[in-house]
């Protein structure tokens, strides 16, 4: 089981993004908590890919094809969901 804790950058955000868009982060979290992040990896439809450059550290899940998540993962395991951008 992960321990999944949204920014409160995010938390502030979420009541202005689209409603499938809020969906489907709570989604997210759901898989991630239930099935383990590695499970939901390699799950297609998030698309989930590890980053370089300005956001070496960070992971990007496609939340609907405008907006997408990004994530790191701290070294107790805890996944923090860093941004949501469009």
């Amino acid at each position: 089981m992960s321990k999944v804790v949204i920014s409160r950058a995010v938390e502030k955000a979420l009541p202005k993004l689209p409603r499938q868009v809020q969906v489907k982060l709570s989604a997210w979290v759901d898989a991630v908590i239930a099935d383990g992040l590695p499970k939901v990896q390699t799950h297609p439809s998030y698309n989930d890919e590890k980053l370089a450059g300005k956001r070496l550290g960070q992971h990007s899940f496609r939340l609907n094809q405008a907006y997408r998540g990004f994530y790191t993962v701290g070294k107790n395991g805890e996944i923090q969901v860093v941004t949501v951008i469009e």
